[in-house]
Parts: structure tokens; C-alpha cells; sequence
């Protein structure tokens, strides 16, 4: 064995290899046989032109040639997963969530790697079909923890991890592939995209597309099924331009349900972040149909955009009550209750409640009615009608909404406090998003609060980061801040805020959510000592909630005021906060109440109360673990906002607030009765504790940090 494959399979070694060149696959087929001469197991794949519309054909026919008995079970299963995600009346899931098929076969793949290794080798990956190829790219995005190492010979197309190790080959002679052949009858075509279309859909809409071009456009019948079956297929594929070409094309047969297709396209590009596109589509349609319900429907999807105003809403729902369509009336109300809140929300919310548990309804009806409960701090019901949409989506094959369902499942959820059934719904949206080509900031911002909630503040800066760099959405900056507040970093969560708000008043921001913007807000200006700016912030919250009523924006405003008061008067600050937790908690909202009793304790410590720390202690411990098994030791028993603790000693300290004032280290030296040498140790401590090299980057940074009290 040469000393190059050797370094390429030791353990510890690279995990991801690129090879190209001419001799590419005469160096895999030298590495593969390497790796079975050190006992490791070795799926070695030849991708070729001539199947790349063959799901999984290469890796399957692969498979059966691997020998490696101690993980034998596991290839049968890995196999068996690969060829049941073909079979239409085998798969449980839809072409949208075949990413839980790439997830299961990570798994099993970590399983025949334990053992003693393993390496994939994918020769023309470039070449792959695109279910094998969305494989490929999970396993680059998640690689196994165990010695396995994926190489692919390919022409640079493939996107791999920056770590990857390029290895390239001189030109040497390559085999000509085996030609595959294909259906050719556009009813054969239709039986291939069948099979595809759970785990490849582009696949499947390459197949329905070629099929199109073969059938009369005099049939109209045949048309529409396969147009029907390309526009799931091109949405399940992320494939934009295909999507909407289909959507024309479908729309264009006047088919019966076509304020149906739609107002489900227009949601689609709306998920995309397309708006403008999604509301002339409804409103070209609207002007051209004829039949009432229809125009009802498209309008309802119009007033669903979130620019669009209440009074809208409002007319929406009288003209539903006008046509005595039930179904089109909880959609209405659905839709409605997502507006800001006024005096009729509570009434609408009982009726649309009530309505919509004895009516069959759609999917994104249930959708739109499930995110207006969660914010109307009614998580659990929300969570009941989520649930009928995912079986109604599934049951109807609606991938084009189980992204979304996803979504408002993982916030319902993470509201209640089940933060593992949270994360997984987060993770499901965002691989769905991720795929159809929707964004996945939301998502991630879901798993960046689940990080911070479980004490692992490092981890959710990092999702946070990945959420604003996916989608500058204002859940996601939302997550950048509240993971920087955690982080002890409160002046890049004020500096974020402020920019990603638009100003001082956060014009920009969902009236809904500013509260809780500035509470954030609040407690990094209290972390940093700006009591001034700390009570700005709490009544501006205070202000907000008398316009936008609720237990929850009450409970974050208290808190807010709580952080305000917290260095003027903890005792006061103290009683606010417990009383923030009374309003959060009865608001259903178990981890924020949790960690405001953590606030609360922290207070009344400060203000000699042991008796109220204990309780407050007790109480937010019985919340947090019941949300997750030591959760509240995780966390810690450090509310947000509290001064980071850097490892300053007092003396330390005191040499940075005067080293703050502008002082030389002699003047330091007199003001603190010491020598200059012990002067100048104190402050190369504080350069190696705050991670800085000077003094004017230690003051700035010990200002964003809090360390130094504001001036009065």
C-alpha cells in the first residue's frame, strides 16, 4: 500500500476526498482495493451517463458486492431502505420528506463503519443520479463520527466541505460506460416517475416532462394528471423554473380545482420569498375566474400575505359569512387572527376554534389557524390542529405545505417546552426547505433558541449565524441576539438588534415581536451597565403592550423591567421579575418562565432575600426539567443579562476602570498605591483573560462586555 493511500484511510484522517484528473478512477479503484487489505468495508459506486435516471443504481448495485460480515446486517438493511424508498406503497413519506430516508441510511452507515471502518467511493459522481447525489451531500453535511471516508472522483461540479482533500491524478485510460436503456411509451415514462417520485423527484419530473412532449395536447385528460405530477415532482425537487412552467401549463387547461392550484402555487412562492410573484399570480387568476368561491379563496390568499392590513382581513370574513362556506370561513378567520391583535381577536378566535373541529378543512387552512393560536399563547390547541394538517397533507400527498406544518409544529412545540419533539421538527423543515429551495433561516433560528434553552450558547451563535447568513429574517437576527446575550457578548446583541431593527424604534421589526426585541435589548443594555438605556427599552415595551395586549408581551415587558431596575433596586427588580414568570408561565411558555425565576432568584439574592431565592430556585427547576431531564442544570443558575464573569480578579478589575479613565501605568500605579511593574502584570492578565493585545481594545472591548460601570 503506498504511503498516499495510507494517509488518505488512517483513522483521523481526511474524511471527505476529492479525486480528478484523467487517471481518477484507476486511483479509486487502487484506493478500494487498499482499503479492504486493512480489513475495512468498501462501497465502491461507478456512476455512468447512461443510469443517472436510475435512483440509487449505481449505490445499489454496489451494495451487493460489499464483504463485511461483522456489519452485515446493517448493509441488508441499508439496502433494503435504498430499494423500499422506491416502491410507491412501501414509502410512508412524502417526496419532500425523503430526506429522513438520507437520514436513516447515515445512520446505518455510521453502523458498518464502527466496526472497522469504512470507505464509500463514488467514480463520475458528477455522473450520479440526483437521489444518490442528495445522498452524497447529507453525508457531506453530517459525516459520520466513526472511521468512514467518502471519496468521489468527479469534475469539480459536486459541492463538498472546505476541509476536503483534493487528490489529483494523471491521465490514464478510462472504460467506456454500459449503456442503461430507457422507457420510450409515455405510459412507461409515467410508471418510471411513479417509482421516482418519493426519493428523486427530479428524476420523476424528467420522466413526466419527456411524457408530456409525447401526448396530444387534444387530451386533455392525460395532460393534466402528468402537469399535476410534474408540479409536485419540480416543487419536491426544488426546481423553480420547471415548477412555474407546469403551473402555467396546468392553469392554462381550466381545471376544476384551479383557485386551488392556485393559491397552493402562490403559497409556494411565497415560501421562496417571491411575493410579488405569488400575488399576481392570485390576482391575475382572481380577475379571470368567474366562480365566486373560487375568487373568495385567491383573495383569502392574498389578504394571507403579511403586508397585507386588517381592515382586508376584516372584509375577507364578511364575504365568507355572505357565501355560508364554512370551510372558507375558518379560512377567513384563520387569515384574520394573524393580524394585530384588537378588541374582536378573543370572539374570532373562539368562533374560528369552534368551526374548524367540526369542518374538513385544508391543510393550509389548519396551517394559518395553528400559527395564529401560538401567538395568541394557545400552543396546545395549536398544536392539535397542526397535527390534522400533517395526516390531511399526507393523506392528500400536499409536500407542497409539510415544510411549513414543520415549522409552526417546531414553534407550537418549543412554546410548550418539549424541546426534543421542537428540534426535530426544526431539523425536518429545514432539510425540507433546504430541498425545495425554500428558506431555512426560520429553522434554524427554531434550533439556535433550542441551543441557548439547553445551555449551549456557543452552539446556537453558530445556527444563528448559519439562519442570518441563509435569510436576513427577523426570527433569525432575533436568534443572533439572543445567542450573543448568552454568549457574554451583549454589545454585538445590541449592535445586531439595532442595525437588523432599523433604529432606535425598531420601525422595521413585527410590531408583534418587538416586545421581545426589547427585552433582549433591555437585558444586554443592563449587562452592560446602561441603566439609562435599559429603562428606555423596558417602557418601550411597557408602551407596546397597551396597543398589542397578551400575557406573553406582558411577561417580556416585565422582564424587561426587572433588567432596568436590576442595579438601582433589586429588590424591586426582584418582585418584577417573579412576576414576569407568574405572566409567562400562565402564558404557556414554560422555558421562559423558567429562566425569569432564574432572574428572580439572582435578584433576590442580590437583595438579601434567601427565603424568595430558594422558591424561585425550586420553582424554576420544576419547570425546566419538566420540560427536558436536567434542563435547569444545564442551563445553569445565571439569568440572561447578569455581567459575564471573565475570570477578573477584583484587583484586575479595578486596574481596568481606571486603565478606562486614560491613565498611564505610572498614574495607575500612584492612583492605586502600587508598583508600575505590578501595574503592567495586572494588565497583560486582563489582555489574556479578554483575548485582546492593547489598551485601546481591551477598554472597547470591557465596554461591550459590561465590566465597565456607566458614567453618571
Amino acid at each position: 500500500m503506498t504511503r498516499a493511500f495510507t494517509d488518505v484511510l488512517r483513522p483521523g484522517g481526511p474524511r471527505a476526498v476529492r479525486v480528478v484528473g484523467g487517471g481518477r478512477s484507476a486511483w479509486l479503484d487502487e484506493l478500494a482495493r487498499a482499503a479492504r487489505q486493512t480489513g475495512m468495508a468498501v462501497v465502491h459506486a461507478h456512476a455512468a451517463e447512461a443510469g443517472r435516471f436510475v435512483p440509487f443504481g449505481a449505490l445499489r448495485r454496489a451494495l451487493r458486492g460489499v464483504d463485511a460480515v461483522t456489519s452485515q446486517n446493517a448493509l441488508l438493511l441499508l439496502g433494503a431502505v435504498l430499494h423500499a424508498s422506491l416502491d410507491r406503497s412501501a414509502c410512508v413519506f412524502n417526496a419532500v420528506e425523503r430526506h429522513r430516508v438520507h437520514r436513516t441510511a447515515a445512520e446505518l452507515i455510521e453502523s458498518i463503519a464502527r466496526p472497522s471502518g469504512l470507505l464509500i467511493a463514488v467514480d463520475e459522481a458528477h455522473q450520479a443520479d440526483p437521489a444518490t447525489l442528495e445522498l452524497l451531500d447529507h453525508l457531506f453535511r453530517h459525516l459520520p463520527t466513526a472511521h468512514a471516508v467518502v471519496a468521489v472522483a468527479d469534475d469539480h461540479r459536486l459541492r463538498l466541505p472546505a476541509d476536503t482533500l483534493l487528490v489529483e491524478t494523471p491521465f490514464h485510460p478510462e472504460p467506456a460506460p454500459v449503456a442503461t436503456p430507457a422507457p420510450e411509451r409515455w405510459e412507461e415514462l409515467e410508471a418510471a416517475a411513479d417509482s421516482a417520485a418519493r426519493i428523486a423527484p427530479a428524476v420523476a419530473a424528467h420522466w413526466l416532462d419527456t411524457a408530456l412532449r409525447q401526448v396530444p395536447r387534444t387530451d386533455v385528460t392525460t395532460r393534466q394528471r402528468l402537469l399535476r405530477g410534474l408540479l409536485a415532482a419540480a416543487h419536491a425537487a426544488g426546481r423553480t423554473r420547471e415548477h412555474r412552467r407546469a403551473v402555467r401549463d396546468l392553469l392554462a387547461l381550466c381545471p376544476p380545482d384551479r383557485a386551488e392550484i392556485a393559491l397552493r402555487c402562490a403559497l409556494t412562492d411565497r415560501a421562496q420569498g417571491r411575493h410579488a410573484d405569488a400575488n399576481a399570480l392570485l390576482e391575475r387568476e382572481r380577475r379571470d375566474l368567474t366562480d365566486r368561491r373560487g375568487r373568495l379563496l385567491l383573495e383569502i390568499g392574498l389578504v394571507a400575505d403579511p403586508a397585507a392590513g386588517r381592515t382586508r382581513a376584516d372584509q375577507a370574513v364578511r364575504a365568507a359569512r355572505r357565501l355560508d362556506d364554512p370551510a372558507l370561513l375558518v379560512a377567513a378567520l384563520a387569515v384574520r387572527l394573524g393580524k394585530p391583535v384588537d378588541r374582536r381577536t378573543s370572539h374570532l378566535l373562539e368562533e374560528a376554534v369552534a368551526l374548524a373541529g367540526t369542518t374538513d378543512c385544508p391543510p393550509e387552512t389548519l396551517l394559518w389557524l395553528g400559527r395564529a393560536l401560538t401567538a395568541l399563547e394557545r400552543p396546545a390547541d395549536a398544536l392539535h390542529h397542526l397535527d390534522r394538517a400533517v395526516r390531511a397533507a399526507r393523506d392528500d400527498d400536499r409536500g407542497d405545505v409539510l415544510g411549513d406544518l414543520a415549522q409552526a409544529r417546531g414553534e407550537a412545540l418549543e412554546r410548550l417546552g418539549r424541546l426534543t419533539a421542537a428540534a426535530e421538527c426544526y431539523r425536518d423543515a429545514a432539510e425540507t426547505h433546504r430541498t425545495t429551495g425554500a428558506s431555512e433561516a426560520a429553522a434554524l433560528a427554531g434550533l439556535a433558541r433550542i441551543a441557548v434553552w439547553r445551555g449551549e450558547p456557543a452552539e446556537g451563535l453558530r445556527l444563528a449565524e448559519q439562519a442570518v447568513a441563509a435569510s436576513p429574517e427577523f426570527p433569525a437576527h432575533h436568534a443572533l441576539g439572543l445567542a450573543a446575550l448568552h454568549s457574554n457578548d451583549p454589545g454585538r446583541c445590541v449592535e445586531h438588534l439595532l442595525d437588523a431593527g432599523g433604529s432606535l424604534d425598531l420601525p422595521l421589526v413585527d410590531p408583534l415581536a418587538t416586545v421581545e426585541w426589547c427585552t433582549l435589548l433591555a437585558l444586554a443594555d443592563s449587562a452592560r451597565n446602561r441603566t439609562a438605556d435599559a429603562h428606555r427599552w423596558a417602557e418601550y415595551a411597557r408602551s407596546l403592550t397597551e396597543e398589542f395586549p397578551g400575557r406573553l408581551r406582558h411577561g417580556f415587558a416585565r422582564l424587561a423591567q426587572a433588567a432596568a431596575l436590576r442595579h438601582t433596586d433589586p429588590a424591586e427588580a426582584a418582585t418584577t421579575a417573579a412576576q414576569a414568570a407568574d405572566l409567562l408561565e400562565r402564558a404557556q411558555h414554560p422555558v421562559q418562565a423558567g429562566r425569569a425565576r432564574i432572574a428572580a432568584a439572582a435578584l433576590f439574592a442580590q437583595a438579601d432575600r434567601p427565603d424568595r431565592e430558594r422558591r424561585e430556585l425550586d420553582q424554576a427547576r420544576t419547570l425546566l426539567d419538566a420540560c427536558e431531564p436536567g434542563l435547569f442544570d444545564r442551563a445553569g443558575t445565571t439569568w440572561a443579562g447578569a455581567v459575564p464573569d471573565h475570570g477578573l480578579t477584583e484587583r484586575e478589575h479595578k486596574v481596568l476602570t481606571v486603565l478606562a479613565q486614560g491613565l498611564t501605568a505610572e498614574a495607575i500605579a500612584r492612583r492605586m498605591d502600587i508598583s508600575p511593574r505590578t501595574v503592567h502584570r495586572h494588565l497583560q492578565n486582563v489582555y489574556r483573560k479578554l483575548g485582546t493585545t492593547d489598551r485601546l481594545s481591551t477598554v472597547l472591548r470591557a465596554q461591550s462586555m459590561g465590566l465597565l460601570v456607566e458614567a453618571c
